[in-house]
């Protein structure tokens, strides 16, 4: 059964483009890019299952995520939407592009393949220390020292504790941590539909990323028959965040080609 995502919408009606965040995140991560494209489409910002305000689920994987995707597309009544997802998002993306070719004018990835990942263990090693954390009497700052241990890095200590809310009865996760934690084998990999998507299609790539290799050129092409890779210099997995007016113009340029909409 398909969940009822939460999104923020941007703009005035007209040609939609809908973003998917990736792991950990919600859609405030792509807010900044949202408003400098409200102009051009209007921009739906969703949260994933078991993210954000979103429902959370025991169930998690890609065609479950996909169909999420649909129904929002369904309620909204988006007809031929460009669909952008990053990382997880990006997964979701094209797993709804292959299964539903016919639903989306056009497809955006932002760095990651449609292949299965190894690695995993640091994203294990997250969702276990945010389940580690006492948030009882806590103060925002003593909970950053908590994560700190286990969690050196700053950068990734802020944007996982953005996940950090507070209501009446105290500190909480928007994330449905035990949800991704169960589900992290599925996020690795990737459905292996018996299809390919046949309309265009944009890669991005951070130069510094390890997640869209040479290796993986070859699914990509067999999947996206009509893709584009373009690579974004200086920029690593978080390239919207590490380099955003190199991205913004990317895919602008990459939206000023497109011809007429599909029917």
């Amino acid at each position: 059964m398909p969940l009822s995502l939460n999104a923020q919408i941007l703009g005035e009606p007209g040609p939609a483009l809908v973003v998917l965040h990736g792991l950990f995140g919600f859609h405030t991560n792509w807010r900044s890019f949202g408003r400098k494209l409200s102009g051009q489409c209007q921009v739906h910002l969703l949260d994933l299952r078991n993210h954000g305000d979103s429902p959370h689920s025991d169930t998690m994987d890609y065609p479950g995520m996909a169909a999420d995707v649909l129904a929002y597309l369904d309620h909204h009544a988006l007809a031929n939407p460009i669909l952008l997802g990053h990382s997880m998002g990006g997964k979701v993306a094209m797993t709804l592009a292959l299964q539903n070719p016919e639903r989306l004018r056009v497809l955006i990835v932002a760095d990651i393949a449609p292949v299965r990942y190894d690695q995993g263990g640091e994203h294990r090693m997250m969702i276990e220390a945010l389940l580690a954390v006492a948030l009882e009497n806590q103060t925002r700052a003593q909970i950053d020292e908590q994560v700190r241990a286990a969690i050196p890095d700053a950068s990734i200590r802020n944007f996982l504790l953005q996940n950090l809310i507070r209501s009446k009865t105290g500190w909480h996760w928007r994330l449905n941590l035990a949800g991704l934690q169960n589900a992290l084998p599925d996020l690795r990999g990737f459905p292996e539909p018996d299809s390919t998507y046949p309309k265009s299609t944009l890669f991005i790539r951070g130069e510094r990323s390890a997640y869209v290799l040479p290796g993986h050129r070859a699914e990509i092409r067999l999947r996206f028959p009509k893709h584009q890779l373009v690579t974004l210099k200086n920029a690593g997995h978080w390239l919207h965040v590490e380099q955003p007016e190199a991205f913004q113009s990317t895919v602008r340029s990459f939206l000023n080609h497109l011809s007429t909409p599909n029917p």
